[in-house]
């Protein structure tokens, strides 16, 4: 069950990301000669082409169960509590 909610908080996260960057597009690279739609339009495209494409690799490579044993054991590794006099070398 952990790893259905690791994928459901990344395309969240992934989602949320997108329509951050379309609104940061559309703030900061807005073309005054193109109406606001056109300047929409690409920002929603311009995005997709690197936000999306990065978030589906990355959701492809979380459903690989080797990737989430590994996140998993260093989820446990951060928050396990060690000892006092714990030798790192």
């Amino acid at each position: 069950w952990r790893t259905k909610n690791l994928n459901k908080g990344y395309v969240v996260a992934v989602l949320l990301r997108y329509i951050e960057s379309v609104i940061n597009c559309v703030l900061f690279y807005y073309i005054a000669t193109d109406t606001v739609w056109e300047n929409l339009l690409e920002g929603i495209s311009y995005s997709a082409g690197y936000v999306l494409v990065e978030g589906i690799i990355t959701y492809i490579a979380l459903c690989v169960p080797k990737v989430t044993e590994a996140i998993e054991y260093w989820k446990t590794m951060a928050t396990t509590e060690k000892k006092e006099n714990l030798d790192s070398y």
